[in-house]
Parts: C-alpha cells; structure tokens; sequence
C-alpha cells in the first residue's frame, strides 16, 4: 500500500495540517522518532539479508561476483539506489551488527534517556 494513502492516525500522524503551533511541533518530533524506528528496521533487514546470504559463502565464495556484491545488488534494486549506495547501507548494517550488538538489537524509542 503506498505511503500517501495509509491511515495516518493509526501510526499517531495528525490527519490535517490545520494544527496550532505546537502540533506541528509535536508532528516534526513523532516524524523523527518514526524515521529513526525505520531506518533501524531498514538495518536490520540488510543484516538479515547479510546473514542469509553472505555469511552462508563466505568461506567458499571464489566468484568474480561474490555473494556480499551479490546481496547488495539485491538491496540495490530493492530500493532503486546504486550498488555504491546499497554497498554502503549493507555495510552500516553489518556494522552495527558486529560492533554495536547492544544498539543494534534496542529499538529506537525503547530507550528511556
């Protein structure tokens, strides 16, 4: 279902743009935080993606196109960007998986600070 016609009250969106100050105030902040929530799941999908298929290969992989270029083509036309683009994405994700397992597995907004 394209984005546009969601029910936006249903994810806490402000269904008119007729708000006073402070609502549109309080709509940029729950934008944000809804952003950060997806760009984490958009991680974790890559990471899935990674471990399903690169890390199955990796030990045997001799190709001219290895399996990590292979799964970042995949991301690649999944989203319409560049294979550089869908590299770096594939890259951030494994990152955060392998260096930062403590951020990577805390949703955004489960953490009261």
């Amino acid at each position: 279902m394209p984005w546009p016609v969601r029910d936006h009250a249903a994810v806490g969106l402000p269904a008119s743009f007729e708000l006073p100050v402070v609502g549109h105030l309080d709509a940029l902040a729950d934008l944000s935080a809804g952003a950060a929530y997806l760009e984490w799941r958009r991680y974790r999908h890559a990471a899935a993606l990674h471990t399903d298929l690169v890390l199955a290969e990796e030990d045997r992989d001799e190709r001219a196109v290895d399996a990590y270029a292979q799964c970042a083509a995949r991301i690649a036309t999944a989203l319409s960007v560049s294979q550089y683009v869908a590299e770096r994405l594939l890259d951030n994700a494994v990152a955060l998986r392998d260096r930062l397992p403590r951020v990577f597995g805390t949703a955004p907004g489960s953490v009261d600070i």
